[in-house]
């Protein structure tokens, strides 16, 4: 029923304002934790440019190991490694595999950065989200209670309705004495130039009407006029045949 059905609306309703609640809460620890994250980040980094830490040439003259960044040139004088190339070229491809991981060490910071930005920009909207959710949810639990009690004015005037049409179908049956929409017809009308016959599911009726035979115009009249009420009748009892089904079915409509 309706208000089986609204009940269950604002049961969902409620569960959904809960799990909204909760998805708020969550989202306001990750934006501590995002927020954490980029103070730790920005305090170990010192700035947050993408390249300006980046080693920009490396040259060796026989003598002097020259390295270059934004800064500028740094040189040591290794010649005293001269007499161990190996051990040289070992610290210039340790210092090479060094700088590349710095790069990637920078690289990888500034994608967290950007991962950051992007999750905190998501958890306002979700914030943003819930937010219209609990309004909405809000909104239509107002309705629903709108609804149950209009639901509740409708199945009051349901049962007025109801008592009303038993009331109408009680005072017809006694009116009409029966429920048959047929037994009352009448099946014929015949006169034989003396009696007049009518005829219906009880037998024949005649009356002798040779007595009138010295006024035709009157006696087609009352004949015509006697057809005619039989016509009517039928039609009268068409017609409360018709409100006897639609007071039955209005009846079975209200119960249900």
């Amino acid at each position: 029923s309706a208000i089986a059905a609204n009940d269950t609306d604002i049961a969902t309703n409620a569960s959904g304002i809960t799990t909204n609640a909760s998805e708020i809460a969550d989202n306001d620890t990750e934006i501590a934790a995002n927020a954490a994250a980029i103070t730790a980040h920005d305090a170990a980094d010192g700035d947050l440019s993408a390249t300006n830490e980046f080693n920009t040439g490396i040259s060796f003259n026989g003598t002097n190991l020259t390295v270059t960044d934004l800064g500028g040139d740094q040189s040591v004088n290794i010649s005293s490694l001269a007499y161990d190339d190996t051990a040289l070229q070992a610290e210039v491809d340790q210092n090479t595999a060094d700088i590349a991981t710095n790069v990637t060490n920078i690289n990888s910071n500034d994608t967290d950065i950007a991962n950051n930005t992007s999750a905190i920009s998501t958890n306002a909207s979700g914030i943003t989200t819930n937010a219209s959710e609990i309004a909405a949810n809000d909104t239509d639990i107002a309705n629903n209670t709108t609804a149950i009690t209009n639901n509740a004015s409708e199945i009051a005037d349901n049962d007025t309705e109801i008592a009303a049409n038993a009331a109408a179908i009680t005072a017809h049956n006694t009116a009409d004495g029966d429920l048959s929409a047929t037994n009352e017809f009448n099946t014929g009308i015949s006169f034989n130039g003396t009696n007049l016959t009518v005829t219906d599911l009880g037998g024949d009726q005649s009356v002798n009407i040779s007595s009138l035979a010295y006024d035709d115009t009157a006696l087609q009249a009352e004949v015509d006029q006697n057809t005619s009420d039989i016509a009517t009748n039928v039609t009268n009892i068409n017609s409360n045949d018709t409100d006897i089904a639609n007071n039955t079915s209005a009846i079975t409509n209200n119960a249900s």
